[in-house]
């Protein structure tokens, strides 16, 4: 699980997006937290890739 879920202190703010492309995908809140095991599969499933 991340530890860092805040952007940095003074960083670039356009570097902080809502991740619009993978909120368009099935199985992904449009706007809630992803939560703890859907948080846990994408990184599973982009390194299986």
């Amino acid at each position: 699980m991340a530890r860092q879920v805040d952007g940095p202190e003074n960083g670039a703010a356009m570097g902080l997006h809502a991740s619009f492309e993978l909120r368009t995908r099935a199985g992904i809140p449009k706007s809630d937290p992803l939560g703890e095991d859907l948080s846990r599969t994408l990184p599973h499933a982009y390194y299986a890739c």
